[in-house]
């Protein structure tokens, strides 16, 4: 039945972000419940290519199967680091980022009802068209499958974004067209009037 009546939990309900900034000093990385396709040390690698002074929030799920892997690269790269394991508040992690670099799936929702601006790198076939649809209405930039983007094409990536204001400022408030968090209750006033 479309965006608007996307089912999301209660925290995404009614959230909004109000403004933008103008400078990228933040951004999350969170590639869904497991890291299949080990993208968090590609990312953080990427990042860390841009000599920039960045802090990133980066969500690490029990399923990830290369903690130690990301524990040893955050400990080699120069950025200021905070790693998230189990997070019960996703939207506060995404209001308080100015960029997220994020997998496919539900979290796209989520980001977009957040107005968070956002990089995709998909892990699985059954991401691909709401990645493509997000995409192609101007709310998020889609690199396609992780595995097979190269570090530095990732890294111009992020470059191109954290560099453009009106970029992230149009992919903000796209992504909250497209869901704006009431998708529930919509569903709920459906079914009893």
């Amino acid at each position: 039945m479309g965006t608007e009546y996307t089912l999301m939990r209660e925290e995404f309900q009614g959230i909004s972000r109000s403004n933008i900034s103008n400078e990228t000093n933040s951004i999350l990385v969170t590639v869904g419940g497991s890291d299949k396709l080990n993208l968090t040390p590609k990312i953080i690698k990427s990042i860390n290519q841009l000599n920039q002074e960045l802090h990133l929030d980066v969500v690490i799920c029990p399923s990830f199967k290369n903690i130690d892997k990301i524990i040893k690269i955050v400990q080699k790269v120069d950025l200021e680091i905070a790693l998230y394991f189990n997070v019960n508040k996703m939207s506060e992690l995404m209001l308080n980022n100015d960029l997220a670099i994020s997998a496919g799936g539900s979290t796209l929702y989520e980001l977009a009802a957040t107005g968070t601006p956002t990089i995709t790198l998909l892990q699985a076939e059954n991401q691909v068209k709401v990645a493509e649809a997000m995409e192609e209405k101007g709310a998020i930039i889609n690199l396609g499958f992780g595995h097979m983007i190269s570090k530095s094409k990732l890294k111009d990536n992020i470059e191109k974004v954290i560099n453009d204001f009106a970029l992230r400022k149009e992919m903000s408030q796209q992504g909250q067209k497209i869901v704006d968090g009431q998708g529930a209750e919509r569903v709920a006033n459906y079914i009893l009037y």
